[in-house]
């Protein structure tokens, strides 16, 4: 099972980012989430395990890219952030992107390094805005005790072109950034009429928990290919 080895080592290899916290979850969450893994009934992406180690590649350098970003801005203090006042400038600029009547009135504020932070919240919503066939992004916030969750609707939105053998390092860069700040990231398919992005935060970053790491969730995960 030379096959299996190889993919193991490149997962494993691409989950090494030092700077950034719980980078496991985040590689975990996205693996999980995207379609060509979903969709592990039918035989779409991958005809054998020989091709699946050169199709990770992919994953491993688009962890090079978002790490090379994350370098640039590692040592960034910890500052509020205002999480209304970002998505109204993105709304502004974003025709298709309509804030609810809760998420444009309330003032919603977290604690973060905040250009990791903006970087990624706008990504997410130029990403989704763009997305194929997308057409409207409609955008709620919910407000807990101790965390804030950004509710994104895409109707007509798809993954697109993302698959286990093409991640962009944006994309990849918006689980980590979620995951080291304590947060999650969802991303799911509805019933072919769209996507659901699912951010959550935590208002403090005192509150983040060290990550619990699952060290056989790479053999779950690679289950999923046994019959491709």
């Amino acid at each position: 099972m030379e096959g299996v080895t190889r993919v193991r080592e490149r997962v494993a290899m691409s989950m090494g980012i030092s700077a950034i916290r719980n980078p496991g979850g985040a590689i975990r969450s996205l693996i999980e989430q995207l379609p060509s893994i979903q969709e592990s009934a039918t035989a779409q992406g991958f005809a054998t395990w020989a091709q699946v180690p050169e199709n990770l590649k992919s994953l491993h350098l688009a962890c090079e890219g978002a790490s090379a970003e994350w370098s640039r801005t590692e040592n960034q203090s910890l500052e509020n952030l205002s999480i209304s006042d970002l998505l109204a400038e993105i709304a502004s600029s974003q025709n298709s992107v309509q804030l609810s009547e809760g998420a444009a009135s309330a003032e919603f504020v977290i604690e973060a390094n905040v250009p990791m932070m903006e970087s990624t919240l706008r990504y997410l919503l130029e990403w989704a805005a763009e997305s194929a066939d997308a057409s409207s992004v409609a955008v709620d916030l919910v407000d807990g005790s101790d965390s804030l969750t950004i509710g994104v609707t895409v109707e007509n939105g798809s993954w697109g072109e993302v698959s286990l053998m093409n991640i962009p390092s944006g994309l990849l860069g918006a689980y980590l950034t979620c995951f080291h700040h304590g947060g999650t990231l969802d991303i799911s398919s509805k019933d072919g009429s769209g996507i659901g992005i699912k951010i959550g935060l935590l208002k403090e970053q005192s509150n983040v928990v060290e990550a619990i790491h699952e060290f056989d969730w790479i053999e779950r995960v690679l289950t999923r290919f046994e019959n491709w």
